[in-house]
C-alpha cells in the first residue's frame, strides 16, 4: 500500500511541476489509456486461467446484469421527479416576439 501511495503522490507531484507541457500531458495520457488496456488485457487474462472463475461467469455475469439494471431503474426513479425543479425552463408568453 505504500509503494502505490508512494507512486501516486510521485505522479501528482511530477504533474504539478510539468503542467505547462501540454505534448508531454498529451503523451501521458495516451500512456496511461494504453497502461488501461494492457491492465485489463491481463485481468481478463488471469481470470481466464481460472476454471472455478470461468465455470461460475455464466451467474455472476447474470447477477451482475441484474443489479446494474435495478441501480440504473432506482437511480432513474429517484432522479424523475427533480427533473423538472433542476430542468425547468420558463415558458414564453403568447404576446413574446420570436427573433
Amino acid at each position: 500500500m505504500q509503494t502505490v501511495l508512494l507512486f501516486l503522490i510521485t505522479g501528482l507531484f511530477a504533474g504539478f511541476m510539468l503542467r505547462r507541457l501540454p505534448r508531454l500531458l498529451h503523451r501521458a495520457d495516451q500512456a496511461a489509456s494504453l497502461a488501461v488496456y494492457l491492465l485489463l488485457f491481463f485481468l481478463g487474462l488471469a481470470a481466464g486461467l481460472q476454471p472455478e472463475i470461468l465455470s461460475a461467469i455464466g451467474p455472476t455475469g447474470f447477477y451482475a446484469l441484474i443489479l446494474s439494471l435495478a441501480a440504473t431503474a432506482g437511480s432513474i426513479l429517484l432522479v424523475w421527479p427533480l427533473y423538472p425543479l433542476l430542468f425547468k425552463t420558463q415558458k414564453k408568453s403568447p404576446d413574446q416576439k420570436i427573433r
